[in-house]
């Protein structure tokens, strides 16, 4: 009995031991591979609990700097380890995390670890690792110092501006501005070469000087670089900051810059002068700055105007006749938004005689300006105006849309000029403005301008979806009309396409008026949307005596049939075997196998085979038999190849008969021999 307890004990203890050490973090921390990062979150969890609970700390830095010193622990494990001392920041692991450094393998996981450690001894022992490390380790344990701030450091540091490992030199560069006490800053000011990356680091020490609450400084060492750069991403970086901490200093600099050279220096300048000159400033430079580079005249006048800067509209105005067209777009806004009301007048001008951006720039400040004012300022204008300004006006009127702007375009569309009411009606039409019928209808049926009735009868169409009653209007106006005007009225019906005007027109059809007659011949084949008229046209193409009507009847019939998709193929064949029937001249019977194409069903191949009887169809019947017996893509559909009988019978006299190789090729191919 004791022989058998005795390992039984023994197994107990063991299994014991081993789920104590699966359930150690920092156990399973060293054994970490990259993979599993179960453990990692584990421990990040509680080293964030412990942050605000300092109790568990020091058990959780003993069990990392364990994982650090154990030789078997993995790259890894130790990588997290470094990141969680990192995060606690606790003075005890400063001495294993220096011992890390010596090797090049973990030298840069430990200066993480390092890096954020508010340990005094951290400065003193990563100078003395320099004094050894070469190549990147020595790049790195420098990163670290700059990251730090390590004042103590700048005296090692310096002879190292001009080493001859780049790498090293660069780094110690980056490093003292970074640092920025006042002897790294002279080192760096009396650096020669290297402008881009020195100036940088001058930046840099400015803004540690303007964090520190040391503005004066800050202030000093940006205007350096502003004025004295050599790059000129530095100078535009130092002269923004500059006017952070001074503006006074800055808007000196700034508009020195203005007639800088390098055209990103003289834009920033002119932002940064619009920003921080006062009123007395912009009112005194104006005449100076009208002379400007546009590079720079465009950010100033466009920051002025962001500040509402009232002192900047003689500037606004000058610019409007600048060769540069960016610029005078930017005046034009500028005009719109410090002069509101006042610039009517100027902008309507621009609108009614610029060019390209700048008249299209003015069009949208004009209908954006708002107030009260600006709406009578407006209206006046349309009213008394020269011709040109009203006829600029009438699409902004269309666009503002008030109800005193759609009664002056009302008033417009009743105007004595012809140009005037042409162009108010495309305005309406052009901006959906909903107007009454009556005003539309009268100048439909009373000009005798055929520009202006084309336009009336468009406006009209797009009239009708705006206001209910429109086609009820026009039917209303066709009574007592003269055929010349009944004409016009039956042309915007086909356009309209509701059921009383297809009653209408289908009336009209056999009117003894030979304009009436036309309107609604040409409403209905050449207008007309869907396939309702159909009967009707396949009927005047039969019987009508016109040879003209019948053509047209025919060739409407086949239009509307092409575009109707809905309808079944099979009676969609017979509509064209009936249209054939009809068809006297080969184009009507070659625009009908057209239709056929699109028609993938054994009945149209047939047609199309019946066609090639006929030497002045073969082509196109040939061309629509191929492809209909042919698979064929459409998008991302597969639309099948139509075979049977008639197939064989169509594929058999093409390869016959077709004189052209390529296509008797291709249906010798779809015959498989």
């Amino acid at each position: 009995m004791k022989r058998t307890l005795f390992p039984l004990i023994t197994l107990v203890g063991w299994l014991t031991g081993t789920a104590c050490a699966q359930e150690d973090p920092f156990a399973r921390l060293k054994t970490y591979d990259f993979q599993q990062r179960q453990v990692v979150e584990e421990l990040r969890v509680e080293v964030q609990k412990s942050l605000a609970e300092p109790t568990n700390r020091a058990r959780l830095e003993d069990g990392l700097i364990a994982v650090l010193r154990d030789p078997t622990a993995t790259f890894a494990g130790k990588q997290e380890a470094c990141h969680l001392l990192r995060m606690l920041g606790a003075e005890r692991s400063v001495a294993v995390l220096i011992g890390l450094l010596g090797d090049e393998r973990t030298a840069d996981i430990a200066r993480y670890g390092l890096e954020s450690s508010p340990s005094p001894t951290v400065a003193k022992s990563l100078m003395t690792a320099l004094k050894t490390a070469r190549g990147k380790r020595a790049v790195g344990i420098i990163n670290t110092l700059g990251n730090r701030g390590a004042a103590d450091a700048a005296p090692a540091l310096v002879p190292l501006v001009t080493h001859p490992d780049r790498m090293i030199a660069d780094a110690a560069v980056v490093a003292l501005g970074k640092i920025g006490t006042p002897s790294a800053i002279a080192v760096l000011r009396a650096t020669e070469g290297r402008p881009l990356l020195v100036g940088q680091a001058l930046l840099r020490a400015g803004d540690r000087l303007a964090a520190g609450g040391k503005p004066v400084q800050a202030a000093e060492l940006y205007a350096f670089q502003a004025k004295r750069g050599r790059e000129s991403a530095v100078r535009v970086a130092a002269l923004r900051r500059l006017a952070s901490v001074d503006p006074k200093q800055a808007l000196a600099i700034g508009q020195n810059a203005l007639t800088a050279s390098d055209e990103r220096v003289a834009a920033t300048a002119g932002n940064v002068v619009a920003t921080v000159a006062d009123r007395a400033t912009v009112r005194k430079s104006v005449p100076a700055w009208r002379k400007l580079p546009p590079v720079a005249l465009m950010p100033l006048l466009a920051g002025l105007t962001a500040r509402r800067e009232a002192a900047a509209l003689p500037l606004a105005e000058s610019a409007l006749t600048a060769e540069n067209e960016l610029l005078r777009v930017t005046a034009v806004q500028a005009l719109a938004t410090l002069g509101g009301a006042k610039a009517v007048p100027t902008l309507v001008t621009v609108a009614a005689t610029g060019q390209g951006e700048t008249k299209q720039a003015a069009r949208v400040a004009l209908v954006q300006l708002p107030g009260a004012d600006a709406d009578a300022a407006i209206l006046r204008t349309a009213k008394t105006g020269e011709k040109s300004a009203r006829l600029a006006l009438l699409g902004i009127l269309a666009e503002r849309g008030t109800g005193e702007d759609v009664a002056l375009l009302t008033a417009s569309v009743a105007d004595a000029d012809e140009t005037i009411v042409t162009e108010a009606l495309k305005a309406v039409e052009r901006h959906r403005v909903p107007m009454e019928n009556g005003v539309l209808l009268r100048t439909l049926t009373d000009t005798s301008s055929e520009t202006v009735r084309e336009a009336a009868q468009s406006t009209l169409v797009a009239n009708a979806r705006l206001v209910p009653g429109t086609e009820d209007a026009l039917i209303a106006a066709l009574e007592p009309a003269a055929p010349p005007v009944k004409a016009i009225l039956l042309g915007a019906l086909a356009r309209i396409g509701g059921d009383r005007g297809l009653t209408e027109l289908s009336k009209a059809v056999g009117s003894s008026d030979a304009d009436v007659k036309t309107a609604a011949i040409t409403g209905l084949a050449e207008t007309w949307g869907d396939a309702r008229p159909l009967p009707l046209l396949l009927a005047t193409a039969k019987t009508d005596a016109g040879k003209t009507y019948r053509i047209q009847a025919l060739r409407g019939y086949f239009r509307l049939l092409g575009q109707e998709e809905r309808m079944p193929p099979a009676e969609r064949v017979a509509k064209v075997k009936d249209g054939i029937a009809a068809a006297e001249r080969p184009e009507e019977k070659q625009q009908a196998l057209g239709i056929l194409r699109e028609t993938r069903v054994p009945e149209a191949m047939e047609l199309a085979n019946a066609a090639l009887d006929d030497p002045a169809l073969f082509d196109v019947a040939a061309d629509t038999a191929l492809y209909l017996a042919a698979e064929q893509k459409k998008g991302d559909a597969t639309l099948p190849a139509v075979k049977g009988p008639a197939t064989l019978a169509a594929l058999n006299k093409i390869a016959q008969k077709a004189t052209d190789d390529t296509v008797k090729g291709q249906a010798r191919k779809l015959l498989g021999s």
